[in-house]
C-alpha cells in the first residue's frame, strides 16, 4: 500500500470517527485498491465532459476553460453540445440564437468576474 493510499485511509478514518463521514462512505474507502482503477477506452472517454472539452479545445484551438464553461452551460440549460460547436466554434450564424443558453452563459461569466474581483 502506497503512502498516499495510507494517508487517504487515515484521513477517511478520522472523518469517520468524528462523525463527519458515514459508515457506508467509510467502507467504500476501505474497499478501494489498485483493482478499482479502470483505464478507459477512447469510446468510454467520450462520455466524460472534461474529455470532450479537451477534444474541442484542441480541434478549434480555443482555451480549455472557455470550452469547459460553454459545456457547463449546455448541461445546465439542456442544450446539445452540437449547438455550441456549430454556432460558436464553427461560426454558423444561420443557427438561431438560443436565448436560454446565451443568458446562462452571461450569468456564469458575470459570476466568474465577481469571484475574480473578490480574490484581488
Amino acid at each position: 500500500m502506497s503512502n498516499i493510499t495510507k494517508s487517504i485511509l487515515k484521513t477517511a478514518g478520522g472523518l469517520h470517527n468524528a462523525g463527519i463521514m458515514s459508515d457506508e462512505t467509510h467502507d467504500k474507502f476501505k474497499e478501494y485498491d489498485s483493482h478499482s482503477i479502470k483505464v478507459l477506452s477512447d469510446v468510454d472517454k467520450e462520455d466524460f465532459p472534461w474529455y470532450m472539452a479537451q477534444v474541442l479545445a484542441d480541434k478549434y484551438i480555443r482555451p480549455y476553460e472557455a470550452i469547459q464553461r460553454a459545456m457547463e452551460v449546455c448541461s445546465l440549460t439542456g442544450t446539445d453540445i452540437s449547438y455550441f460547436e456549430e454556432r460558436y466554434l464553427k461560426g454558423d450564424r444561420s443557427i438561431p440564437e438560443n436565448e436560454t443558453y446565451s443568458l446562462a452563459y452571461m450569468e456564469i461569466l458575470l459570476d466568474e468576474r465577481a469571484k475574480a474581483w473578490i480574490v484581488k
